[in-house]
């Protein structure tokens, strides 16, 4: 690049830079610059609000799908007794079966 070219291209981003500058300047006297920053955060908390939305409602439908209490207290009231019948059953072939070994040993 020769001098001249440098000086040229010095001057091209002196007068973008202040032209850049110029239009900051405008847009902070207009409001424009405010109106841009509001606009940023209001999609930005838009995007927050909705997926906070999107959430709470799988979170409703998750709490929908569950027992209520009365239905809960039925089901452990099913496995208590299957619980207990699984004991005596257990015990009436520990029974059998001891009275087998003795039959036999006999």
């Amino acid at each position: 690049m020769t001098e001249k070219e440098k000086k040229e291209d010095k001057g091209t981003n002196l007068l973008q830079t202040m032209g850049e500058s110029l239009s900051n300047i405008a847009d902070t006297l207009t409001g424009r610059h405010l109106e841009n920053r509001i606009r940023e955060y209001t999609e930005l908390y838009a995007d927050v609000l909705l997926g906070l939305h999107r959430d709470l409602r799988n979170l409703e439908g998750r709490i929908e799908a569950l027992p209520d209490k009365k239905e809960m207290d039925s089901m452990l009231k099913g496995l208590q007794i299957m619980r207990r019948l699984l004991i005596v059953s257990l015990g009436f072939s520990i029974i059998s079966l001891g009275g087998v070994i003795w039959t036999i040993l006999r």
